[in-house]
């Protein structure tokens, strides 16, 4: 049977189609495109240049056969029946299907051609080719819509799992106080886990860290059912996906995926920025969002979201700093976003650049810095007898670890120069009674720390760390040295085992180290002991104060080294973010940026 023949041919499909906007797209980002037409796209390699394209061919029968087509014949095509549409109604008449064939071939080529099976032809070529076509490019302009901020949302996402890994290993982080306590509650029973095969020594660290990468996978569920929502909604042609609204495909989710979304990804916020027209003002917002990101004072505050009920338990504080997003941001804003207003876009320009150096921070600053500027500024009673260290500017990750690194340094600094008084206590007395009275007062008396420890007095704990043992018996020993200088008397050291080798050992190195040189004149005897006498005092603190920076630098380094991303397999900023809109890909020429580049 004969099909009818039309009358007319609606042709308003015709209005989206605008080719020009695939040619830049990858194979594999082009092939959905063509989906239900009898157009389809093959990958194939260029053997010039090594790189993925595409070729477009029709289907010319359902055993496989297909012919080359190109864009540009397709895009051609396109235009040929638009400007056919002489009085612009949206559909292609008789009339106007005669003019075509007239105005497009010779006559003696036009007469033949019968302008009712042309016009038939055209209605075929619109329901297998072009309706479907133009149906696949408005779910594009959907999925293009929707598109930045799902990109955006996992660069969130992202951003929150490094900082909670930066936090899980931040040394006594004090807004994850769980993770401290668990650290130390954990590590007494460290030994024994390690009979059963391998366990980090600071657990707290670990399991912390194991949080976040779990809750991290959490946040990625709550982003890929959006996706879902939006792709469902794109694929059944409802209104709302169609023009992008992103409310209206929360709706669509249970309360709690919607809630981490809003609350720990600031879904809504987010979208409202990047769907600006206006660019200065959505820039200026961006710049805002990124500013709130960074600590506030001490490394405490700030923050655009809050932490979900899990990570709560490790992140007492509730707030989240999200550096790595503020960081994609400022180098945006510093570098790819642009207005056309040149004077704008400079300040713009500057703005950002500064605002990331500043939380990248001074390489050399941070609490090393800080301790060195404090010490050599009282060393060099500020800046009278030497230049002090000058201070440096800390990064965002040192500034949030300030209070943490100060209770650390703090107790290195009490503990280190408790150990070195102890230490000249112990080297005083070995000089006065003997090296064995040192080791018996040892023995004997333990340390202020042995004494708490539950193992008692006959514990070996009480042995490992002599801090205060041996204070009284130098005093005691410098008494009984004076009595004797005031009698008139010599003062004798008494020589145990341990004293007489030790005594050997500096005559020989004494030996060594003076062999040949010529004996000392009285002047230069009397000052030797002037400087020895001097030594006692203002030089000591002095040394020991330089000793005692090297020993916190030490502990800062190796116990609380700058959190480097890359060590756990992270990162610390997208360098390749782009927080602009795609172009409407329905209309004429937007210069369209392919989303999945050829490989």
């Amino acid at each position: 049977m004969t099909p009818p023949k039309p009358e007319k041919v609606d042709i308003q499909a015709l209005d989206v189609l605008h080719l020009e906007n695939l040619m830049k797209l990858s194979p594999e980002e082009a092939a959905p495109r063509f989906k239900g037409t009898d157009l389809i796209v093959e990958k194939a390699v260029d053997p010039w240049t090594g790189e993925s394209v595409g070729e477009l061919k029709r289907i010319v029968d359902g055993k496989g056969t297909t012919e080359a087509r190109s864009l540009e014949e397709e895009k051609a095509w396109v235009e040929t029946l638009r400007d056919a549409d002489l009085d612009k109604n949206k559909t292609l008449e008789l009339a106007e299907a005669q003019a075509l064939l007239k105005a497009g071939l010779a006559e003696e080529q036009a007469a033949p051609v019968d302008p009712e099976k042309f016009l038939a032809s055209v209605e075929d070529l619109m329901a297998r080719r072009y309706r479907p076509l133009a149906e696949n490019m408005l779910e594009f302009k959907a999925e293009l819509s929707f598109r930045p901020i799902l990109e955006l949302l996992e660069q969130y996402n992202y951003g929150i799992l490094v900082d909670e890994v930066r936090q899980a290993h931040a040394v006594f982080s004090l807004n994850s106080l769980t993770k401290t306590a668990t650290n130390v509650l954990a590590f007494v029973p460290y030994g024994v886990q390690r009979l059963w095969g391998e366990a980090p020594v600071l657990q707290g660290d670990a399991l912390a860290e194991v949080a976040a990468r779990s809750q991290y996978e959490a946040r990625g569920q709550a982003i890929a059912a959006l996706k879902r929502a939006i792709a469902e909604g794109v694929a059944g042609g409802e209104t709302w996906a169609l023009e992008g609204r992103l409310d209206e495909a929360l709706r669509k989710l249970d309360a709690a995926t919607a809630a981490v979304l809003e609350d720990e990804l600031a879904a809504t916020r987010l979208r409202s920025i990047l769907a600006l027209d206006d660019r200065k003002e959505a820039y200026q917002k961006l710049e805002e969002f990124a500013t709130a990101e960074r600590p506030g004072f001490l490394g405490y505050g700030g923050g655009n979201t809050s932490a979900g009920w899990f990570s709560s338990f490790w992140n007492y504080s509730g707030r989240r700093n999200n550096l790595y997003v503020a960081r994609t941001i400022f180098r945006f804003l510093g570098v790819k976003a642009a207005t056309g207003d040149a004077a704008f876009d400079e300040t713009m320009h500057q703005g950002a650049r500064a605002s990331l150096a500043e939380m990248n921070g001074d390489p050399l600053g941070g609490f090393n810095n800080m301790a060195a500027v404090g010490l050599t500024n009282i060393f060099c009673l500020g800046g009278t007898f030497c230049e002090p260290t000058q201070w440096r500017a800390w990064s965002d990750e040192a500034e949030m670890q300030m209070v943490g690194r100060m209770v650390d340094g703090a107790l290195v600094l009490n503990l280190g120069s408790k150990s070195l008084g102890s230490v000249g206590d112990a080297f005083t007395l070995g000089r006065l009674q003997g090296w064995g009275q040192v080791a018996r007062v040892w023995w004997g008396e333990g340390s202020f720390l042995a004494r708490l420890s539950p193992l008692g007095k006959a514990g070996w704990a009480r042995k490992v760390v002599p801090i205060g043992v041996w204070k009284d018996a130098r005093l005691a020993a410098e008494v009984e040295a004076n009595q004797f200088a005031l009698l008139g008397k010599q003062f004798e050291r008494p020589a145990g085992r341990i004293g007489k080798i030790f005594d050997r050992m500096g005559e020989s190195l004494k030996t060594f180290l003076f062999k040949d040189l010529p004996p000392l004149s009285a002047a230069q005897s009397a000052q030797l002991k002037k400087a020895a006498e001097l030594s006692g005092k203002g030089l000591d603190k002095l040394t020991k104060g330089v000793i005692l920076l090297g020993i916190l630098q030490a502990a800062d380094d190796r116990l609380a080294p700058a959190f480097n991303p890359f060590e756990y397999g992270l990162k610390d900023m997208d360098r390749e973010a782009d927080f602009e809109a795609y172009p409407d890909p329905t209309r004429p020429d937007p210069v369209l940026v392919p989303a999945t580049k050829p490989q």
